[in-house]
Protein backbone atom coordinates (compact mmCIF):
# COMPACT_ATOMS: atom_id res chain seq x y z
CA UNK A 1 0.00 0.00 0.00
CA UNK A 2 1.53 3.30 -1.06
CA UNK A 3 0.52 6.47 0.76
CA UNK A 4 -0.05 4.16 3.70
CA UNK A 5 0.00 6.85 6.40
CA UNK A 6 -2.77 8.98 4.85
CA UNK A 7 -6.29 8.57 6.23
CA UNK A 8 -7.32 6.33 3.33
CA UNK A 9 -4.00 4.46 3.43
CA UNK A 10 -4.33 3.69 7.14
CA UNK A 11 -7.90 2.45 6.66
CA UNK A 12 -6.78 0.20 3.78
CA UNK A 13 -3.84 -1.18 5.78
CA UNK A 14 -6.06 -1.86 8.77
CA UNK A 15 -8.72 -3.64 6.73
CA UNK A 16 -6.15 -5.81 4.97
CA UNK A 17 -4.36 -6.74 8.20
CA UNK A 18 -7.67 -7.55 9.90
CA UNK A 19 -8.41 -9.90 6.98
CA UNK A 20 -5.15 -11.76 7.60
CA UNK A 21 -2.85 -10.25 4.97
CA UNK A 22 0.81 -9.38 5.36
CA UNK A 23 0.87 -5.70 4.41
CA UNK A 24 3.87 -3.62 3.43
CA UNK A 25 3.01 0.05 3.91
CA UNK A 26 5.05 2.58 1.97
CA UNK A 27 5.06 6.09 3.38
CA UNK A 28 7.12 9.22 3.79
CA UNK A 29 9.57 9.64 6.63
CA UNK A 30 6.96 11.63 8.60
CA UNK A 31 4.37 8.85 8.28
CA UNK A 32 6.65 5.93 9.10
CA UNK A 33 6.32 6.38 12.88
CA UNK A 34 2.52 6.39 12.64
CA UNK A 35 2.59 3.13 10.67
CA UNK A 36 5.03 1.56 13.10
CA UNK A 37 2.69 2.47 15.97
CA UNK A 38 -0.23 0.93 14.07
CA UNK A 39 1.83 -2.22 13.48
CA UNK A 40 2.53 -2.51 17.21
CA UNK A 41 -1.19 -2.08 17.93
CA UNK A 42 -1.98 -4.96 15.55
CA UNK A 43 0.66 -7.16 17.22
CA UNK A 44 -0.91 -6.50 20.65
CA UNK A 45 -4.30 -7.50 19.24
CA UNK A 46 -2.69 -10.76 18.08
CA UNK A 47 -4.12 -10.44 14.58
CA UNK A 48 -3.36 -13.02 11.92
CA UNK A 49 -2.23 -10.33 9.48
CA UNK A 50 0.68 -7.97 10.02
CA UNK A 51 1.89 -4.58 8.88
CA UNK A 52 5.45 -3.63 8.05
CA UNK A 53 6.28 0.06 7.49
CA UNK A 54 8.74 1.22 4.84
CA UNK A 55 9.96 4.76 4.31
CA UNK A 56 9.75 5.41 0.59
CA UNK A 57 9.57 8.25 -1.91
CA UNK A 58 7.81 6.38 -4.72
CA UNK A 59 9.16 8.64 -7.44
CA UNK A 60 12.71 7.52 -6.60
CA UNK A 61 13.67 4.12 -8.05
CA UNK A 62 16.47 3.98 -5.50
CA UNK A 63 13.85 3.92 -2.74
CA UNK A 64 11.35 1.62 -4.45
CA UNK A 65 13.53 -1.17 -5.81
CA UNK A 66 15.18 -2.21 -2.51
CA UNK A 67 11.76 -2.49 -0.87
CA UNK A 68 10.43 -4.70 -3.64
CA UNK A 69 13.64 -6.75 -3.58
CA UNK A 70 13.01 -7.27 0.16
CA UNK A 71 9.42 -8.29 -0.54
CA UNK A 72 10.59 -10.71 -3.24
CA UNK A 73 13.13 -12.24 -0.86
CA UNK A 74 10.69 -12.66 2.06
CA UNK A 75 7.35 -13.45 0.41
CA UNK A 76 6.09 -15.49 -2.52
CA UNK A 77 5.49 -12.42 -4.67
CA UNK A 78 2.69 -9.93 -4.30
CA UNK A 79 -1.04 -10.59 -4.51
CA UNK A 80 -2.27 -7.01 -4.29
CA UNK A 81 -0.86 -3.54 -4.90
CA UNK A 82 -2.82 -0.51 -3.74
CA UNK A 83 -1.45 2.70 -5.26
CA UNK A 84 -2.79 5.34 -2.90
CA UNK A 85 0.07 7.82 -2.92
CA UNK A 86 -0.41 11.16 -4.62
CA UNK A 87 0.32 14.83 -4.10
CA UNK A 88 -2.35 17.50 -4.22
CA UNK A 89 -0.88 20.96 -4.41
CA UNK A 90 -1.81 24.15 -6.16
CA UNK A 91 1.26 24.04 -8.38
CA UNK A 92 -0.37 26.62 -10.63
CA UNK A 93 1.13 26.56 -14.09
CA UNK A 94 1.26 30.36 -14.42
CA UNK A 95 2.98 31.03 -11.08
CA UNK A 96 6.63 32.01 -10.92
CA UNK A 97 9.23 29.59 -9.57
CA UNK A 98 6.83 26.66 -9.54
CA UNK A 99 8.90 24.08 -11.40
CA UNK A 100 9.82 22.05 -8.27
CA UNK A 101 6.15 21.80 -7.23
CA UNK A 102 5.05 20.85 -10.76
CA UNK A 103 7.76 18.17 -11.01
CA UNK A 104 6.88 16.75 -7.59
CA UNK A 105 3.18 16.42 -8.50
CA UNK A 106 3.79 14.83 -11.90
CA UNK A 107 6.65 12.58 -10.79
CA UNK A 108 4.76 11.28 -7.74
CA UNK A 109 1.28 10.97 -9.23
CA UNK A 110 2.37 9.48 -12.56
CA UNK A 111 5.98 8.26 -12.62
CA UNK A 112 5.90 7.02 -9.00
CA UNK A 113 2.70 5.09 -9.60
CA UNK A 114 4.28 3.52 -12.70
CA UNK A 115 7.53 2.58 -10.94
CA UNK A 116 5.69 0.89 -8.06
CA UNK A 117 3.32 -0.88 -10.45
CA UNK A 118 6.21 -2.16 -12.56
CA UNK A 119 8.04 -3.55 -9.53
CA UNK A 120 4.89 -5.12 -8.04
CA UNK A 121 3.91 -6.66 -11.40
CA UNK A 122 7.38 -8.17 -11.73
CA UNK A 123 6.89 -9.90 -8.38
CA UNK A 124 3.37 -11.00 -9.33
CA UNK A 125 4.77 -12.72 -12.42
CA UNK A 126 7.58 -14.42 -10.48
CA UNK A 127 5.15 -16.32 -8.24
CA UNK A 128 4.43 -19.99 -8.47
CA UNK A 129 2.68 -20.94 -11.70
CA UNK A 130 -0.66 -21.56 -9.99
CA UNK A 131 -0.73 -17.99 -8.61
CA UNK A 132 0.64 -15.95 -11.54
CA UNK A 133 -2.80 -14.84 -12.72
CA UNK A 134 -4.10 -13.80 -9.31
CA UNK A 135 -2.42 -10.44 -8.83
CA UNK A 136 -4.40 -7.20 -8.62
CA UNK A 137 -3.43 -3.54 -8.93
CA UNK A 138 -5.79 -0.97 -7.47
CA UNK A 139 -5.10 2.68 -8.21
CA UNK A 140 -6.85 5.05 -5.80
CA UNK A 141 -7.55 8.13 -7.91
CA UNK A 142 -10.07 10.95 -7.79
CA UNK A 143 -13.12 12.07 -9.70
CA UNK A 144 -10.92 14.83 -11.12
CA UNK A 145 -9.10 12.11 -13.01
CA UNK A 146 -12.30 11.47 -14.96
CA UNK A 147 -14.12 14.78 -15.06
CA UNK A 148 -12.74 18.29 -15.27
CA UNK A 149 -14.50 21.27 -13.75
CA UNK A 150 -15.97 19.48 -10.74
CA UNK A 151 -17.44 22.22 -8.58
CA UNK A 152 -15.42 21.89 -5.40
CA UNK A 153 -12.80 24.15 -3.88
CA UNK A 154 -10.40 21.18 -3.80
CA UNK A 155 -10.91 20.12 -7.39
CA UNK A 156 -11.21 23.29 -9.43
CA UNK A 157 -9.02 23.53 -12.50
CA UNK A 158 -7.08 26.30 -10.75
CA UNK A 159 -5.48 23.62 -8.58
CA UNK A 160 -2.81 23.28 -11.22
CA UNK A 161 -1.47 19.90 -12.17
CA UNK A 162 -3.35 17.69 -9.72
CA UNK A 163 -6.34 17.09 -12.05
CA UNK A 164 -4.03 16.69 -15.04
CA UNK A 165 -1.82 14.18 -13.21
CA UNK A 166 -4.81 12.09 -12.14
CA UNK A 167 -6.28 12.24 -15.63
CA UNK A 168 -2.99 10.76 -16.87
CA UNK A 169 -3.04 8.18 -14.06
CA UNK A 170 -6.57 7.20 -15.09
CA UNK A 171 -5.43 6.76 -18.69
CA UNK A 172 -2.46 4.64 -17.53
CA UNK A 173 -4.82 2.52 -15.41
CA UNK A 174 -7.09 1.88 -18.39
CA UNK A 175 -4.14 1.02 -20.65
CA UNK A 176 -2.79 -1.45 -18.06
CA UNK A 177 -6.21 -3.07 -17.77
Amino acid sequence: VTGASSAIGIAICEALVRHGLAVCGLTTRAGKHELEDLSKKFEKENLKGRLQAFECDIKEEGHVQPIFNYIGDHYDGIDLLVNNSNIMSKGLILEDDNTPIMRDIMETNIIGMCIVTREASRLMMMRKESRKQLGHVINILSIVGHKFGVNSIRTKLTNGLYPESLHAATAITECMR
